[in-house]
């Protein structure tokens, strides 16, 4: 890409979405880098963009801050469900019944949205009070709980692990694992309470296109497992025995 770029004079765009932050392999390519903290942090909006070099840059970005009771709405929500995770309270279950996610591979359109530009005033004092300590703290706990889910399932034979190593200095957002009835595994996971995640929807021109057909598997089997920060061993080993439920014919055809 790198390559390409440059033999045609374009700019190259690294998005580094699901990153906590640059390391030796990310961030260092691209003329800029698009982050999204959000993701991995207690914040309920904004991004990051970096540039290599500001001189460069001829856009001219016209940023709105979001509204301060807005935000402050999404952080009580934020709020809301971790007081719920620490009461044991199981509302992702109630969730999950009361609204049935749609695990539908075969809608390939995007769903339209309107993006909302900046970052609000509260989740800007957030981000701004990390310490470059704090966020080492979180990678490690992250790489940890990435290492302990990993032990526990490689005995599984009906788990397949996409990464058994990973790069020095990478931040794991989730472990990717390839199963079996992938969808029906997810509806028991969620009911469950435990937040799994399928497979972003393809882009248009592979979804439609059967020259992807590995594409086409892949997405269709991998299955997202969480190991955010909060995680505890307890909850790992629940997932591993999940896993041994399944393996046994007791969870889902």
């Amino acid at each position: 890409a790198v390559t390409f770029c440059k033999e045609n004079k374009l700019k190259l765009i690294e998005d580094a979405a699901h990153c906590l932050g640059a390391s030796p392999i990310v961030g260092v390519y691209g003329d800029a880098t698009v982050f999204s903290p959000r993701k991995m942090l207690p914040l309920c909006g904004g991004g990051v963009l970096c540039l290599t070099n500001h001189d460069d840059c001829k856009i001219k970005f016209h940023i709105t801050p979001v509204g301060y009771y807005h935000e402050l709405l999404s952080l009580c929500g934020l709020l809301g469900r971790k007081l719920m995770n620490v009461a044991n309270f199981p509302y992702r279950q109630i969730k999950v019944r009361l609204k049935p996610d749609n695990l539908s591979m075969n809608n390939t359109s995007l769903p339209k949205c309107e993006p909302r530009l900046g970052i609000g005033e509260i989740s800007n004092k957030i981000i701004r009070a990390f310490t470059q300590e704090e966020f080492q703290e979180i990678k490690a706990v992250r790489l940890r709980n990435y290492l302990a889910l990993k032990q526990l399932l490689t005995p599984l034979k009906d788990v397949q692990l996409l990464f058994r190593e990973l790069p020095k200095d990478v931040c794991p957002y989730v472990l990717p694992v390839c199963i079996k009835n992938r969808d029906a595994v997810v509806r028991l996971f969620r009911q469950k309470g435990i937040p799994v995640q399928k497979w972003p929807r393809l882009p248009p021109e592979v979804a439609g296109n059967q020259v992807y057909s590995d594409a086409h598997c892949l997405a269709e089997r991998v299955l997202l497992l969480p190991i955010h920060q909060d995680i505890t061993l307890k909850d790992l080993m629940i997932i591993r025995d999940l896993f041994k439920r399944i393996g046994r014919n007791e969870g889902p055809a």
